[in-house]
C-alpha cells in the first residue's frame, strides 16, 4: 500500500476518501479513518515509533513515518481542524494502535495489569491489646 501512496494522484485520492469517512470531531474522525484504512491484525503489528513491545517477541513497525499516516493527518486537518497539531493527532493514533490487540480478540489491557490495593484492618483496641486494658484498670 505504501508503494501505491508514493504516487501523488493516488495519495490525493486516498486523502479525499479518508476525509469522507466522517466523524463528530477530529478525534472521532481519526479513529474512523484508522478503522477504515487497516484491520486490527495489521494495527497490532504497528505502533507510533516502531519500538519493540515487551509483551510480544516481535518488533512493531513505525506508523509515524508512513505515507498513510501523512494522508490521514492531511484529511483530518482539511475536514475538521486546520489548527490540529501533530501532538494531538499522534496522541489519538497512539491510543488507537495501543488497543488494537484487544480489538483483534486478545486479552484486554485492564485484565493484564494486576491491581494491588491496601487493606487496612480496623479492630477495636481491646482486641489488639487486651493486656494493656487489664493493666490500665
Amino acid at each position: 500500500m505504501e508503494s501505491l501512496l508514493m504516487e501523488e494522484s493516488v495519495r490525493q485520492k486516498m486523502t479525499a476518501h479518508l476525509a469522507l469517512v466522517g466523524g463528530t470531531n477530529s478525534d472521532n474522525l481519526m479513529r474512523w479513518m484508522l478503522a477504515a484504512a487497516m484491520t486490527s491484525a495489521l494495527a497490532s503489528r504497528l505502533n507510533w515509533a516502531g519500538k519493540k513491545d515487551m509483551r510480544c517477541s516481535e518488533s512493531k513497525k513505525p506508523f509515524k513515518d508512513t505515507t498513510l499516516q501523512h494522508s490521514m493527518f492531511v484529511a483530518a486537518v482539511q475536514q475538521f481542524n486546520p489548527k490540529l497539531t501533530d501532538k494531538d493527532y499522534s496522541k489519538t493514533v497512539k491510543k488507537w494502535l495501543c488497543y488494537a490487540p484487544e480489538r483483534e480478540g486478545g486479552i484486554p489491557r485492564n485484565q493484564t495489569q494486576v491491581k494491588r490495593t491496601r487493606v487496612k484492618l480496623r479492630l477495636p483496641q481491646q482486641t489488639l491489646f487486651p493486656w494493656f486494658i487489664q493493666y490500665k484498670a
